[in-house]
């Protein structure tokens, strides 16, 4: 049963707002609602229409939903009725259901009660119908029951009932107007029975009688003034207990004389019995005890294609089973239906007996049929048979699937829409919000009626909503606003609000209607990106500060691959330090020439808590040969050469760390960080610095020391004679274009060989070195000594005239007579030298002939007598 354009449903709810959204809903579903507010109005309202369905609240003005049941109850004119009660009231449900209601539904507080009304009215109409259909079918037992009551009542034949005391204790009106015993005597006792006289002979038909030869019949003739003479053919029959104890005699008397009319009787009424059996319009079939089909009427054989002929004699079991869909055959499916309905006919209790199953028939021509089946247990003498009620519901059943199949996607739309749909009045005063609103709002829809949208709507932060439904109401065209929305659990929900006037027939201003979104995730998905573009931008500006401080290190490290000598290297050093580390305080430490002390090479940003020069021993981070830092905070360990902080003052952080290249200890690079400072970055920063100067340094150490060795003789440290050569080309060529002065000093060890052979060569090796200390202690930084070869040594005075270089010469000789040298422990005696002197341009305008010049000059001062000075002519 389902709703249809008859189906009225009057609703008695005392609750305005609550009983309009039962309306609307149960309008929504095809049902045609009128409502009532009181006990009273309802009853009169059902009095004066044709309702289908009563629809009731338990809690009413005066009176209460109980009562309007009572009284439709004493007037015999119970609907199918729901109670709706609250939470709680198990007790005014049960009360509904004692008298007469159908159903009873529980109000629940977020209103899912209203949507449950359509499927509950759904199920009470279909009930009904079954009752209807019950009620038919029980009156027509009924008739059936007293057609046959009539006929045991109306006949001629005398029907009576006795206990084993031989008292009747049921006499038929025949049996009484027969015998004429008033039909207000309960039980007739033996002697006044029409057995009296026949006493003794019923005693011992009564003891012939037993469960397997339960009857016995006997002719009484009957002679008597009142009555006449009449001769009835009696047939008893013995009713046993299940013990096999006989407990009541039937009997059954004709009058012969009326037996043929009586037979006639009967005939007629079996014939109309099956005249109203084949003309059914249900499928209609009978068995015997044993479950044979005994009678299968036309509508049978046109639901099934099975005539009666096919079925006659068959057992039910097996014709149920044929109707089962091939592939839904098995033989525990046929187990299944041979055990139901075989304990239907042993009387075992079953739920099967009387009740109404739908399932699919499979006729003989392979059409599918939905029917409603109903089997029920008849009992008879020899056990019990089965009457079946097969109704075709096919039609039915294909328009209430497709009307479940409706609501199914009508509820889906209603329960998947989102948006929360509210109507004002001209004062803002709430009068329509849709169920949404509990998923949205957090609140039943009927709990928002006649409040204020601007009350319901205000927020700290939002001020603004009450102008912005005043200018779509002064305007009269729809707006849009993004706001804020408090639930009443506290939490906070976007808004997305879309307002638009609503206006009457007549086009004038009537309300608004207020289409409110949840767009939460929205905002948070938006303020998400919002915080993912400025991390990601965070990211990307450190990125190019990282991808610059590496491109500055790396060109850092360019530029001391390009350095010839430590002073440019530091002086490389110095100015990109300052560019990494603008805001910080430090210094490059290198060892001195003894290896023994350390200074600062490079300092940039004036470090405060560090000694510029200190021993090797003084760093933790050179004697360990790792990373030392100095937090104050955690871990106070001060190096020797850190000067911890005055009394007040704030203590840096600082780090020391090690320049280490192919295992070489190099210095230290230092850095000072102020306490607000990352020590993590700028220490990451200050290692990859320290690491690319370390490889550098030992790179230009290396050059160096190559470089030395190949311009440098290795027993004097003086330049050798390629590097002079080179040197002199070079400044004899600037000396050209700047016009500049230059002179050349050759001098040699007078006597040299004489010396190696009476003091030893190792002596004469300790002259040289010692010669050339000399040399290189009296000349100016600009000057060149070279060892020319042998015990010749060669100086070029840049920039110096010739008699600045004798001048010089005689200095030298001077020097040099005065030395005294002593080797392991011998005094080696006096030194005399021979010097040459030469100038440009006087004596040689290119290297090779200042070379010719001052050696021609030299071997004169030899030649004539050693120990002098010569000039070249």
């Amino acid at each position: 049963m389902s709703a249809n354009p008859t189906t009225r449903v009057l609703a008695i709810e005392d609750d305005l707002g609550l009983s309009r959204l039962i309306q609307r809903r149960l309008e929504r579903a095809g049902y045609e609602v009128e409502c009532a507010f009181s006990a009273e109005e309802g009853l009169q309202r059902w009095a004066e229409g044709s309702f289908q369905v009563l629809l009731t609240d338990h809690i009413l003005p005066n009176k209460t939903g109980l009562d309007v049941l009572r009284a439709l109850a004493e007037l015999g004119d119970m609907p199918p009725a729901v109670m709706i009660t609250g939470g709680g009231s198990e007790h005014v449900a049960v009360e509904a259901l004692k008298l007469g209601a159908s159903e009873y539904i529980v109000k629940d507080t977020a209103g899912n009660f209203l949507d449950l009304l359509p499927t509950v009215l759904e199920q009470v109409l279909r009930q009904a119908q079954v009752r209807r259909e019950h009620r038919a079918a029980v009156e027509a037992l009924r008739a059936s029951e007293d057609r046959y009551r009539s006929v045991v009542e109306d006949q001629t034949d005398l029907i009576f009932r006795a206990n084993t005391q031989g008292s009747i204790t049921f006499a038929n009106p025949a049996f009484r107007r027969f015998f004429d015993f008033p039909a207000g005597m309960p039980e007739i006792p033996l002697e006044a029975s029409p057995f009296a006289a026949d006493r003794m002979r019923l005693i011992q038909l009564a003891a012939q009688l037993t469960p397997e030869n339960a009857t016995a019949s006997i002719e009484q003739h009957i002679q008597d003034q009142r009555l006449g003479e009449h001769r009835i053919n009696w047939t008893f029959r013995g009713i046993f207990d299940p013990s096999g104890t006989l407990v009541e005699v039937q009997g059954v008397g004709w009058d012969i004389t009326e037996r043929y009319a009586m037979e006639e009787q009967l005939r007629q009424s079996e014939l109309k019995l099956r005249t109203l059996f084949q003309r059914s319009n249900d499928f209609l079939f009978l068995t015997d005890e044993t479950g044979r089909i005994t009678n299968w009427n036309a509508a049978g054989e046109a639901l099934t294609g099975f005539s009666f002929n096919d079925v006659q004699g068959k057992y039910i079991w097996d014709i149920q089973y044929q109707l089962i869909h091939p592939e839904n055959r098995s033989p525990d499916k046929y187990q299944n239906i041979y055990n139901v309905l075989s304990q239907l006919l042993t009387a075992v209790e079953s739920d099967y007996s009387g009740k109404i199953v739908e399932s699919e028939l499979h006729a003989k021509d392979g059409s599918i049929r939905i029917a409603q089946q109903k089997i029920t247990v008849i009992p008879t003498q020899k056990g019990h048979t089965l009457f079946g009620i097969i109704r075709d519901i096919t039609e039915y059943a294909r328009a209430a699937r497709e009307l479940r199949e409706r609501d199914l996607r009508l509820r889906m739309i209603a329960d998947n829409i989102l948006d929360v749909i509210c109507e004002t009045d001209l004062s803002g005063m709430l009068r329509y919000v849709s169920p949404s609103s509990l998923t949205v709002f957090g609140c039943l829809p009927e709990t928002l009626l006649g409040m204020s949208i601007h009350r319901f709507f205000a927020h700290a932060d939002q001020p603004d909503f009450g102008s912005f439904l005043a200018q779509v109401s002064s305007q009269n065209i729809p707006g849009k606003i993004e706001h804020r929305f408090q639930r009443p659990d506290g939490s906070l929900i976007w808004l997305e609000s879309i307002a638009s006037p609503l206006k009457n027939e007549a086009g004038a201003l009537a309300g608004i209607v207020i289409n409110s979104r949840d767009i939460t995730q929205r905002k948070e998905a938006e303020e998400s990106l919002r915080v993912l573009n400025q991390e990601l931008s965070t990211w990307v500006s450190e990125l190019e500060h990282r991808n610059s401080e590496v491109t500055t290190i790396n060109e850092m490290g360019e530029m001391l691959q390009s350095c010839q000598s430590w002073p440019d290297a530091f002086q490389v050093v110095s100015r990109y330090a300052q560019r990494l580390f603008p805001s910080q305080a430090g210094a490059l430490f290198s060892y001195t020439e003894s290896k023994e002390w350390m200074e600062a090479a490079v300092s940039w940003g004036s470090p405060q808590q560090t000694a510029l020069s200190f021993g090797p021993q003084d760093c933790w981070a050179l004697r360990r040969g790792r990373i030392h830092r100095l937090n104050p905070a955690h871990s106070p360990l001060f190096c020797v050469h850190s000067q911890k902080p005055a009394s007040g003052e704030v203590a840096l952080h600082s780090i020391c760390i090690p320049l280490i290249a192919q295992t070489e200890s190099l210095g230290i690079f230092y850095l000072e960080l102020a306490p607000g400072q990352s020590m993590n970055h700028w220490e990451a920063l200050a290692v990859m610095v320290a690491d690319r100067i370390a490889l550098a340094l030992a790179n230009l150490g290396l050059r160096v020391t190559l470089h030395e060795q190949a311009i440098r003789d290795p027993l004097t440290k003086c330049f050798n004679r390629r590097f002079m050569e080179a040197t002199l080309e070079r400044e004899v060529t600037s000396a050209q274009r700047h016009e500049r002065p230059l002179a050349l000093i050759m001098l040699d060890i007078d006597h040299f060989k004489h010396f190696n052979d009476h003091f030893s060569y190792a002596a004469g090796d300790a002259l040289l070195v010692e010669l050339a200390d000399l040399l290189l202690q009296n000349v100016r930084s600009s000057d060149v000594v070279c060892r020319y070869g042998g015990e010749e040594f060669m100086l070029i005075l840049l920039e110096s005239t010739l008699d600045n270089a004798l001048r010089r010469a005689s200095e030298i000789q001077i020097l040099i007579r005065n030395l005294r040298l002593i080797h392991r422990g011998q005094p080696l005696g006096a030194v005399t030298v021979s010097l040459g002197v030469a100038a440009f341009p006087q004596h040689g305008t290119t290297g090779e002939e200042l070379l010719r010049s001052v050696d021609t000059a030299l071997h004169h001062a030899k030649n004539t007598g050693r120990d002098r000075i010569s000039i070249a002519e």
